[in-house]
């Protein structure tokens, strides 16, 4: 700790160290009452070894209690060495400090063990022997301490002469006294070169004036000040020192000049003025930016989250959810620092002082719950954080926003800097809104346009299938009228030929009695009629034409049921067995079936019904030929008619590989099929239920896989035309 008093004993200069000791300030320690911190006991010695040495003029040692800035009562061994004025009169000491509280202490507590032990002496020899080695420690301790005295008196010079920093002493008229080495190097000269000169000898006109002006100053005021001040150094560069003046007075009070430190700020004034420009293109920015920017302050929101998670909170999201008024008590702890012009235009505001007054008009319910979702982020750990929002302008109109929030670098730890931006995305929502519903109808425009596509394919694909069905039915009508003239004349010549055969058989029969009883035997005719198998030609010969009127006969009923499959010489609504319409339909698709399944018949009693028979012919042939192809190898198709109240049901089961349930609902959609490519155009089925649903009908379907499948046609009964 570093001390100067004047000839008055009074301080005129303190370093920080000592004031950080005792707590004081500056003007405590230089005003008349310095002496009230030294211990009561203490204090007289002290100021009488004061007044001793400032009458000798020479320097001293004294021990002493003093109190710290604790309160606690501290030992310092305290010396001075007086300092005289160029002209050699006396100015006062220069001095040092040192706690020397622990070695007292210590020589206390040997103090306190040398009574024990010579009231002991007669029994604890030892004891005594190790009190007097510590005693001699105690006096190696003293002279050690004596040695730190005087070693302080180096060690301030050493400071002095160390530091980096410039110190000095000018007298009233602003000649050096003293000055360091530090000092001396700026202006390129020796110490003892520079005593006895002024500024204006070593700096140039303008800066000496200025800092003479300073210098004055102080002597004027008598307390310390600080300057900035700006000289050209020894290497050319011009520099910026940060000066700490101070005046010094004599025995009587009388200021005889001044004390300084000043340090190179050069850098450290570079670095400011960075930081200014940085700042001012900041602000620039900040300022003309076209979007709307705020700086807000969001240290107690910070504070208040830190609170929460001591407090156990973990889960943010959930805590939110359920305390809404937390989130209201955050939104109202962020302080708003400043804002841009662009800001007051969005928020229709002359002027920062209407929007900072009124910032509750421009939050609505709808802010909340994004800031909501912005604190979670936040308190998760980001620094930066974008969502959308509702704001409103003074005017009270409603604006979209989108929010982008960012901790300034510096301020992460406690968020005193956020910047936040806003961007107006009104008119582009109202856009998007607009362009959403053009394209909402566009696409249900679209799906219509398909599905009208789709039923034009498939009405399209119906008349081609129903025309095709129409000429199937007028080929096969003429086929039937072909086969029908040449089956009569077959039929008639068979049963011709049957009626001759006959005939013959007969007069054959006769011709052998006769020539049997003119020759008594057959002789050599019967030989040869055994040789030629003449009986057995003709009892074949009733067998063969039997078995060809038979196969005639099937012809004939085949080409009957196809005529009638086709009923193309009939009209199209009439009255029909649904029986009969099955029975046609079997011989038709007879050869689709019989190699692959048994088929059972089960025909309950039907009456007359008014229908589309030649439609209903198609509807059994494709449900008939969509079950044989469903049975892989061999199975049973059973076909069952029944009727219920007024209701004709006809049902045609399979025992083939069943129909997938995801399957099931796309059935009856046209040119759905899986079958393979070239097997099935997907239509028969849709074709099917349009043609039930056109006799007010129903045609349901059940299936399971490797199970069979099973179709259900309702038709209702209708006898009138």
């Amino acid at each position: 700790m570093i001390w100067m008093v004047g000839p008055d004993l009074k301080f005129t200069f303190v370093n920080q160290f000592l004031l950080d000791f005792t707590g004081r300030t500056p003007e405590e320690e230089m005003s008349n009452n310095w002496t009230d911190i030294i211990h009561p006991d203490d204090r007289s010695k002290v100021i009488d070894v004061y007044e001793a040495a400032f009458s000798s003029r020479e320097q001293f040692y004294v021990e002493y209690r003093v109190r710290r800035f604790d309160g606690f009562y501290c030992w310092v061994l305290d010396a001075g060495i007086p300092k005289f004025a160029p002209d050699g009169a006396f100015a006062g000491f220069l001095g040092s400090a040192v706690d020397i509280t622990k070695q007292k202490n210590a020589e206390e507590q040997l103090r306190t063990l040398n009574d024990i032990l010579e009231r002991k002496v007669s029994h604890r020899t030892l004891a005594l022997a190790q009190a007097n080695e510590g005693l001699k420690t105690e006096v190696s301790e003293r002279k050690k301490a004596e040695m730190t005295l005087k070693k302080n008196f180096n060690l301030l010079n050493t400071v002095i002469e160390g530091t980096a920093d410039a110190i000095f002493l000018k007298d009233v008229e602003g000649h050096y006294v003293l000055i360091n080495a530090a000092g001396a190097r700026y202006v390129d000269n020796e110490a003892e070169d520079i005593i006895c000169k002024t500024d204006m000898e070593l700096f140039a006109p303008e800066q000496a004036k200025k800092i003479m002006a300073n210098d004055r100053e102080v002597l004027k005021s008598g307390g310390p000040q600080t300057f900035e001040e700006v000289a050209q150094a020894s290497d050319g560069v011009l520099r910026t020192f940060l000066a700490t003046k101070s005046v010094y007075r004599d025995g009587n009070g009388i200021v005889e000049g001044l004390i300084g430190i000043s340090r190179d700020i050069t850098d450290r004034k570079k670095a400011e003025f960075a930081i200014q420009e940085k700042e001012a293109k900041y602000r620039s920015l900040f300022e003309n930016s076209p979007i709307s920017l705020w700086e807000e302050d969001y240290s107690q929101v910070r504070e208040d989250l830190d609170g929460l998670r001591q407090s156990g909170v973990s889960d943010f999201s959930s805590y939110f959810e359920a305390h809404p008024e937390a989130v209201t008590h955050c939104a109202g702890l962020i302080k708003i620092v400043d804002v841009n012009s662009a800001t007051l235009k969005m928020f229709k505001a002359a002027s920062k002082e209407e929007l900072f007054g009124n910032l509750d008009q421009i939050l609505s319910e709808k802010s909340l719950p994004p800031f909501r979702e912005q604190l979670i982020a936040l308190a998760q750990g980001a620094t930066t954080y974008e969502t959308e929002g509702v704001n409103l302008t003074l005017e009270g109109d409603e604006r979209l926003v989108h929010l982008r929030l960012s901790i300034a670098p510096g301020s992460e730890k406690n968020w005193s800097k956020v910047i936040v931006s806003l961007v107006d995305i009104t008119e582009q929502k109202h856009l998007e809104e607009r362009l959403h519903d053009e394209k909402a109808e566009l696409e249900g425009a679209q799906n219509e346009l398909q599905k009208a596509y789709a039923d034009l394919q498939a009405t399209q694909a119906k008349i081609l299938q129903n025309e095709k069905m129409a000429s199937i039915g007028l080929l096969a009508a003429g086929v039937a009228h072909e086969i029908n003239n040449p089956m009569g004349y077959i039929l008639s010549n068979l049963g011709t030929l049957d009626k001759y055969a006959q005939r013959l058989t007969d007069f054959i029969q006769a011709q052998t009695v006769v020539i049997t009883e003119l020759n008594g035997g057959d002789g050599t005719l019967g030989e040869l009629r055994k040789q030629l198998k003449i009986d057995y030609i003709i009892d074949d010969l009733k067998n063969l034409t039997k078995e060809s009127l038979e196969g005639a006969d099937r012809v004939k009923k085949i080409v009957k049921d196809l005529k009638s499959f086709s009923r193309t010489d009939e009209g199209d609504h009439m009255h029909a067995d649904i029986n009969e319409c099955i029975e046609t339909t079997i011989c038709v698709v007879w050869n689709e079936i019989k190699y692959k399944a048994t088929l059972e018949k089960n025909y309950g009693d039907l009456p007359m019904t008014l229908c589309y028979p030649q439609q209903l012919n198609q509807v059994f042939l494709n449900l008939l030929i969509n079950a044989a192809q469903a049975i892989e190898k061999q199975g049973t198709i059973k076909v069952r008619t029944w009727q219920e109240g007024d209701i004709i049901r006809v049902q045609i089961a399979d025992t083939g590989r069943g129909i997938p349930k995801e399957n099931l609902d796309r059935l009856f959609e046209p040119f759905f099929t899986t079958k393979k490519i070239g097997k099935g155009t997907g239509l028969g089925l849709s074709i099917s239920y349009d043609i039930i649903k056109k006799h007010n009908g129903e045609l349901d379907v059940k299936s399971e896989v490797g199970v069979g499948t099973t179709f259900t046609l309702s038709i209702p009964i209708r006898e009138g035309l």
